[in-house]
């Protein structure tokens, strides 16, 4: 293939034609070579006969356009690269005829240096070998780092026993490859143990790249037994016919007189459960009542403490209230010295108190009384329905 170029004759300015060859079929630019640097990215390649320049042009990996320049020579830098990133380059050779056609340009793919400093690993996490072991295992992954094309050159895996004194055994650390994702230490006994896995590479130095777990290796290597669930009773607790008579106070008893505008409650209705067990406080409504069982709510007041409410006797796991289609039903969940006290079933404007006090050793069985008021509204109270 022929091209006319105009060639001077001297150093005057008379010129003349002529004709100059690119031989057709030749293989166009060839030994390509990018030599990135962190901004910045140095091509090189072999000189094409008959080619007066060098078109080359760059660009980031997934985009389309180019960004180029005309080249007399074999070599070119391009700089405001950004630093660990992937890039395309391509060169093309022509003449004063232009690019000729039918000849693919040389292209390479290069990514520029990283002069930024590793992020520490994630997701570390330390497995036992058995319960309490000494055997420890390390995982981690680099999961951040190979998302951002961060290197990492190398990683240090160590273990600290806290409170260590000199003559204590030595824990040696571990150096291992950029891609490593477990670490084993054989710790020397029992102790709180701190590990630390490190990322590093040429630019590091200075800044924390570490991540840390602590670990307990306590003197037991026999674990717990499962928590048991308790037998459920069938029994049921002995009821009492109900009556409207008063109620004669018992000794030690406090006597708060009528309570409520609708209903007489009578004394305080006195209960003394076992300790530590769980006692049952219900509150029966009758047929003809105006409000409903969950309408029932319940408080607790300690001697001349503020009365706390249902919500909090709830959130703070003191007691359970529960209700079917006629009663409100307060378990106590443990009966102890922060749990003794007045416990009241209020509904509008009526309500009925009990007095839980703490016993000592009683014989087994399960205690009840069923308490019956007069008015409009009947609250049945079955007292201390104690579970063993």
């Amino acid at each position: 293939q022929w091209y006319q170029r105009r060639v001077p004759i001297t150093t005057g300015k008379q010129w003349y034609q002529r004709r100059v060859a690119i031989t057709a079929g030749t293989a166009g630019v060839s030994g390509l070579t990018a030599t990135p640097d962190f901004t910045s990215v140095l091509l090189t390649w072999e000189a094409v006969d008959g080619a007066t320049n060098y078109n080359v042009a760059w660009r980031a990996s997934g985009t389309e356009d180019w960004n180029a320049a005309d080249v007399p020579g074999t070599e070119h830098t391009f700089e405001g690269l950004n630093v660990a990133s992937d890039y395309e380059a391509k060169v093309e050779a022509s003449n004063d005829a232009g690019i000729r056609e039918g000849i693919e340009p040389a292209e390479v793919s290069f990514t520029t240096k990283d002069n930024r400093p590793p992020h520490p690993v994630g997701g570390l996490t330390v497995h036992e070998a058995a319960y309490n072991a000494t055997t420890i295992t390390l995982s981690w992954n680099i999961q951040d780092n190979t998302a951002e094309n961060r290197i990492v050159t190398g990683i240090t895996a160590t273990a600290a026993k806290e409170g260590a004194v000199e003559g204590d055994p030595a824990i040696e650390p571990q150096e291992l490859a950029a891609e490593a994702t477990t670490a084993t230490f054989q710790l020397p006994g029992p102790g709180d143990y701190i590990f630390k896995i490190t990322t590093k590479n040429d630019f590091s130095e200075g800044v924390d790249t570490s991540a840390m777990e602590l670990h307990t290796v306590k003197e037991t290597t026999t674990p717990p037994p499962p928590p048991t669930t308790p037998e459920p009773t069938t029994k049921k607790p002995t009821t009492a016919a109900p009556t409207t008579e008063a109620k004669e106070p018992t000794e030690g008893d406090i006597d708060l007189g009528t309570g409520g505008e609708n209903i007489d409650c009578g004394d305080i209705q006195s209960i003394q459960p076992f300790a530590n067990q769980q006692a049952s406080l219900k509150c029966t409504v009758p047929d003809d009542a105006n409000f409903a069982p969950s309408d029932i709510t319940w408080t607790f007041q300690a001697g001349d403490a503020t009365p706390v409410e249902q919500e909090q006797i709830i959130n703070s796991e003191i007691g359970v209230v529960t209700f079917d289609n006629t009663t409100s039903i307060l378990t106590i969940k443990s009966v102890t010295a922060d749990t003794v006290g007045f416990w009241k079933c209020n509904a509008a404007s009526e309500y009925c108190t009990f007095s839980v006090e703490l016993t000592g050793a009683s014989v087994g069985g399960n205690a009840g009384t069923t308490l019956a008021y007069s008015g409009t509204v009947l609250l049945v109270a079955l007292i201390a329905s104690l579970l063993h």
